[in-house]
């Protein structure tokens, strides 16, 4: 069956279930996530037929997209005989919380190299689930996350190889980020599915994008299969021209891993940068987005990642970038742990709203 987008396909969707099929992978996730309808807040915001892909319900460790990259990235690990799996990133981010419980059902020993301030009180949201997670935790504090990661990767990894404990990096900033995904050219296939069985096309594909896996994997799959949506990432980086570069280089990287011909270059590659300065962490936008997605459809964005898709398609809409009517699929690729790390900034004036009730026949 050809694609219901468009003539312009690479490979049918048998073609390439069955090219991803080659590849070592380790089932973590619970597939497919749901494609749910969103009637209250289309209606709100004036005739947008919107839907959201609950890839924050994966199953594993309150869920996220990047359960599905793991699946083949723990794969490599247990094929190259790895004893601890390494994974790091800013230490209130979501990557790490998702790695180190697919690295605990890999049967492996979690190590997590995290950037930031070590926290001085109790732990909460991700960082509290790190540490139930039974990882060891590493801070590198008082250092730009992008600046020296490699170097800090080798050092940490150095010091369990010395102790005899084979070790494997998990890069998702560069190398291993075409191996990866491999997990979202899958969510592409997942999403052909859904498209064709429900009869529903969107105009417009949503995700945020950080480090790249999640959205070069969705563009090459999306480009095998022949989507016309156009695929807005939101980025969280100010450096636009260079994203688009990297997201298009891992994109091919990932093209060649699976033995497909297909190139794409930058201009495949639509990025919102808008509300880039703001990077990963919360903003007034994203915290309006999610108390709107909250109190319109009981779904809960994640204050610093995917409550910024939300605050694009807001920010879109009102410049009449997206016009009336249109049909939009939002990926809601996880992060719900944030929320309660950031609760003092998502609803400071919580208590305010609690009412106190006195029964009178007490």
């Amino acid at each position: 069956m050809n694609s219901p987008f468009s003539a312009d396909y690479i490979l049918q969707a048998e073609e390439l279930s069955e090219t991803i099929g080659k590849l070592p992978r380790l089932r973590l996730t619970h597939l497919p996530t749901p494609l749910e309808e969103c009637p209250r807040i289309s209606t709100v915001l004036g005739g947008l037929d919107i839907r959201v892909k609950r890839d924050d319900l994966t199953g594993l460790a309150f869920g996220g997209t990047k359960t599905r990259m793991m699946e083949f990235v723990m794969a490599d690990a247990i094929e190259n005989d790895a004893q601890v799996v390494i994974a790091g990133s800013p230490i209130h981010c979501n990557h790490p919380r998702l790695a180190a419980a697919s690295i605990v059902r890999a049967g492996l020993k979690p190590v997590l190299v995290l950037w930031g301030s070590a926290p001085t009180e109790m732990f909460t949201g991700n960082l509290l689930l790190d540490h139930l997670l039974g990882a060891d935790i590493h801070v590198v504090e008082n250092q730009d996350y992008r600046s020296n990661y490699s170097e800090v990767y080798e050092e940490i990894a150095s010091g369990y190889n010395s102790r005899g404990e084979k070790p494997y990096v998990i890069d998702l900033q560069s190398s291993s980020v075409p191996l990866a995904a491999v997990g979202t050219v899958n969510l592409a296939l997942e999403l052909w599915e859904q498209f064709r069985d429900g009869d529903w096309f969107p105009d417009h594909i949503f995700v945020t994008t950080t480090s790249g896996g999640t959205q070069s994997g969705l563009v090459l799959g999306a480009k095998c299969l022949g989507f016309s949506s156009s695929i807005i990432g939101v980025s969280l980086r100010e450096d636009h021209n260079e994203a688009c570069r990297r997201l298009a280089k891992f994109s091919n990287q990932t093209a060649t891993l699976l033995g497909l011909d297909v190139m794409l270059s930058e201009d495949d590659i639509l990025l919102d940068s808008s509300l880039s300065a703001e990077g990963d962490r919360p903003s007034q936008a994203s915290i309006q987005a999610l108390r709107l997605m909250a109190e319109t459809e009981a779904i809960f964005l994640s204050p610093g990642y995917t409550g910024k898709i939300m605050a694009s398609l807001l920010g879109m809409k009102k410049r009449d970038e997206i016009k009336d009517g249109s049909k939009v699929l939002l990926i809601h690729t996880g992060g719900t742990p944030e929320i309660f790390e950031y609760s003092a900034v998502v609803a400071p004036n919580a208590r305010d709203s609690v009412k106190i009730h006195h029964p009178k026949s007490v």
